[in-house]
């Protein structure tokens, strides 16, 4: 009996190295199974985040390059156009950054000269009490030569606005100009604005209304811009004719558009010419029909 269990112990203690053999050599290839299974992982996420990076800016092409390098910053990061190789595009490299900006190259900015706060957008041309028409259409006409878009008529004496309303017909017609009364400023002075090569399109058939020296020219734009919109604010009819001749009739004129241009919270451009009317003899006289210069001055909503 001693002898078997002799035998016995010999025998396990022949099959413990087998067996730790065994058990070392699982662990080992669990643990290398293990491992390689975190590097595919960290080598997935790394590929994938390189060619994130890589992808080039869709605001890349955009970006004007010309030195060594260009970068624009973009909400805390900076995206940086760098010139690659001949034949080959530039390299989008993204860091972090604080300030949006653009840091171009010096010769790619031109920053133009800061303009004195009362300096005006446009020419401004004087009507005083000694303008004349004639002078004043010399004077846009040689502004527009030089290539000025628009020149503003700026009315210091009050009795003169005739004048404005005179020198608009004078223009010749290949300016294709016409006229808009700006809204007043502190100094409480009338402005007319003379754009050339601009003319809104007009309705075919517009209302006409005549304009006298005793109109109440707050009623008349009252009317026309009902003409205009509606109650409501809408739009109506887009174009309204004024006939009126004398200065006092002119001035009221354009007292009317002024105050329908407020009122209908619309810019009103016009236009005004020259017609040529006869005016038949008064009843129970033996007489030739009179002609009248008036002129016609036909207001459209833009």
């Amino acid at each position: 009996g001693r002898a078997a269990a002799g035998a016995a112990t010999d025998m396990d203690a022949g099959r413990r190295p087998v067996a730790d053999v065994r058990r070392r050599r699982g662990a080992r290839v669990i643990f290398w199974a293990a491992l390689a299974g975190v590097g595919t992982v960290a080598t997935l996420a790394a590929a994938l985040s390189g060619l994130a990076f890589s992808l080039p800016a869709p605001a890349a092409p955009s970006l004007p390059v010309r030195g060594p390098a260009a970068s624009l910053r973009v909400r805390g990061q900076v995206a940086r156009q760098a010139e690659g190789e001949p034949g080959e595009q530039g390299v989008v490299v993204v860091e972090e950054g604080s300030v949006a900006e653009a840091e171009l190259p010096a010769e790619d900015v031109a920053v133009p000269p800061a303009l004195p706060p009362d300096q005006p957008l446009f020419q401004e041309l004087y009507v005083t009490n000694r303008s004349q028409p004639k002078a004043m259409m010399r004077a846009v006409v040689g502004a527009f030569n030089n290539g000025a878009r628009a020149v503003d008529l700026v009315l210091t004496a009050s009795q003169c606005k005739s004048t404005l309303m005179y020198t608009l017909p004078l223009i010749p017609r290949n300016f294709r100009s016409s006229a808009m009364i700006l809204t007043r400023r502190r100094d409480r002075r009338l402005r007319l604005r003379v754009v050339q090569n601009f003319q809104p399109m007009s309705d075919d058939n517009p209302e006409v209304f005549k304009v006298s020296r005793s109109s109440n020219y707050t009623a008349m734009g009252q009317a026309i811009k009902n003409q205009i919109v509606d109650v409501g604010g809408n739009n109506k009819m887009r174009t309204v004719k004024l006939v009126f001749a004398g200065k006092e009739a002119a001035s009221n004129a354009l007292l009317t558009v002024e105050t329908a241009s407020r009122e209908a919270y619309r810019e009103l451009f016009f236009e005004a010419e020259y017609i040529e009317e006869e005016r038949p003899a008064p009843e129970g006289e033996d007489a030739p029909p009179t002609k009248q210069v008036s002129i016609v001055a036909t207001v459209t909503a833009a």
